[in-house]
């Protein structure tokens, strides 16, 4: 049974799902070894940045055991636990959503600005922090606390920064600490480092061509999709409460009590 390319944006699950069918259509075995983080991001391209994330899940879960050095190793035959409903998981995504308005406003605003006055020097510094990101990304120096770790805004500030003006950066930069905050408080990115670069360098090259429309739209374009990546995840959320909530017996006492007070309460 050969891995599948992963095609979808929000690669995550689709990795979990990937990975968990691998190990089941090859019958493998309590100890055995799974493909190695670059085996599986090759197979599926996707980053070994997604994969790790991946994988960490799956050894949450205690399917997998990983050994820093050694690889991942199966730790248990049964199912993946199916995830439960999170109202604190989804407070954070509503929050992202709140992020993610602040973010286009400012964003797509300071592109238009920045335009007209931008420089063959500053396109180069953009286009070499990008391809740093890249690098550092796929080869496996995106950790935790480092200036590459994934999700980040540097390219936006660093597009901010060239309005030399240091109250917007102030704002822009107190939106991507909590921006960061809360996607560490999840485990998870919504972007595979490579989509992200390639996003990013459409922006720069609209940028370069000095048209402001271009631009914004390109800039526009990357943050709907982050954004409509936000609104799927609560969509998701939503749909496994209320599957939650129907199998919940009549007056089941807390857990009635909750799902009345989430759909509004009675008679609505």
């Amino acid at each position: 049974m050969a891995l599948q390319q992963i095609k979808k944006v929000i690669v995550r699950d689709a990795i979990i799902e990937n990975v968990t069918r691998y190990i089941r259509d090859n019958n493998l075995q309590v100890g055995d070894r799974i493909p190695s983080e670059r085996t599986l991001a090759d197979a599926m391209k996707v980053s070994r940045s997604s994969v790790r994330e991946a994988l960490k899940i799956l050894e949450s879960n205690g399917l997998l055991k990983i050994r820093h050095g050694g690889g991942a190793f199966l730790l248990s035959t049964a199912a993946v636990p199916v995830a439960e409903y999170n109202s604190a998981q989804r407070d954070h995504f509503v929050f992202l959503r709140q992020l993610i308005q602040a973010r286009r406003m400012i964003e797509e605003r300071v592109v238009a600005e920045v335009v007209p006055h931008l420089t063959e020097s500053q396109i180069l510094s953009l286009r070499r922090m990008e391809d740093e990101q890249l690098e550092a990304a796929e080869k496996g120096r995106a950790e935790e606390g480092s200036r590459f770790e994934l999700p980040n805004m540097n390219f936006e500030l660093a597009i901010t920064s060239l309005l030399d003006n240091p109250v917007i950066w102030e704002m822009h930069k107190r939106v991507e600490v909590q921006w960061k905050k809360t996607f560490r408080r999840l485990s998870t990115t919504p972007f595979p480092a490579r989509e992200r670069y390639n996003h990013h360098m459409e922006i720069i090259r609209t940028m370069e061509s000095g048209s402001v429309k271009a631009a914004v739209k390109a800039m526009a374009f990357h943050n709907s999709i982050l954004a409509d990546y936000i609104d799927e995840e609560i969509r998701k959320l939503d749909l496994r409460r209320d599957e939650g909530c129907g199998q919940a017996p009549e007056g089941s006492g807390a857990e009635q009590a909750e799902c009345t007070i989430m759909n509004g309460g009675a008679g609505k």
